[in-house]
């Protein structure tokens, strides 16, 4: 059994911390997000002719589902359609769980001439969806609907785990995320600790960010997503 680090906001860890139980391994929580959301009133350009909603977090599905019965849901993966499944609105398509692929279904199956595309989303983006989508010459326009903010230091008991070498692995599912848990790592003078720690990246993007430090082994889920994520701690009981 592997004692396993959690790095997601304590929301969407819940379901995180589930995958490390149900793989045998023992899930200990450190969100390097906290999640706010942004004051929203109404619809935001009530006069566009919208041709389709984004939805790449869960925490952007209560912004979404105004749209619903208007317009086309393109969920980013299974666990956003799942959300937008529980309230009443079942997606249109369903991408392989990364900005990259839902822009490239959306090009396979919408036409920029038809209308602007609505995806409400964080206050920082992730830049594949919106490279992807403009490239393609699509009218793509950002709604922030919440904000993820850093947090400013690990929990004490975390860092000391680490510190005495208590903690296995990691997950990683963010280029954003990775990149803020090496940054608090080195506040708090345990960047030598990933020597001896496996992380489980989410996508090959993730683990780019995250090869800034040494790690004693960094591995990519197989697809970006929970499933792949399970199948990562599922390897880890070999």
């Amino acid at each position: 059994m592997a004692r396993v680090l959690v790095t997601r906001p304590e929301e969407a860890a819940r379901k995180t911390m589930a995958l490390v139980r149900s793989a045998g391994h023992e899930p200990l929580l450190a969100p390097v997000l906290a999640m706010r959301p942004l004051e929203v009133t109404g619809r935001p350009h009530a006069e566009v002719p919208w041709q389709a909603v984004l939805v790449t977090s869960r925490h952007a599905v209560s912004a979404a589902v105004r749209f619903a019965a208007d317009l086309q849901a393109f969920a980013v993966g299974e666990g956003t359609a799942a959300a937008l499944r529980a309230r009443g609105v079942e997606p249109s398509a369903i991408a392989d769980g990364d900005g990259g692929s839902l822009a490239v279904l959306v090009g396979a199956r919408l036409e920029p001439a038809m209308g602007p595309l609505l995806h409400p989303t964080g206050e920082v983006r992730a830049a594949a969806l919106t490279d992807g989508l403009l490239a393609a010459g699509f009218d793509y326009r950002p709604w922030p609907v919440y904000a993820a903010d850093p947090v400013d230091a690990l929990p004490p008991a975390i860092g000391q785990a680490l510190a005495a070498g208590g903690i296995d692995a990691v997950t990683l599912h963010s280029p954003r995320s990775a990149r803020l848990f090496i940054e608090l790592l080195r506040r708090d003078g345990l960047a030598s600790t990933t020597d001896g720690l496996v992380g489980l990246a989410l996508s090959a993007n993730v683990a780019t960010a995250a090869a800034a430090l040494d790690w004693r082994e960094l591995r990519v889920a197989p697809r970006p997503d929970e499933r792949g994520m399970a199948a990562l701690l599922e390897e880890l009981r070999h």
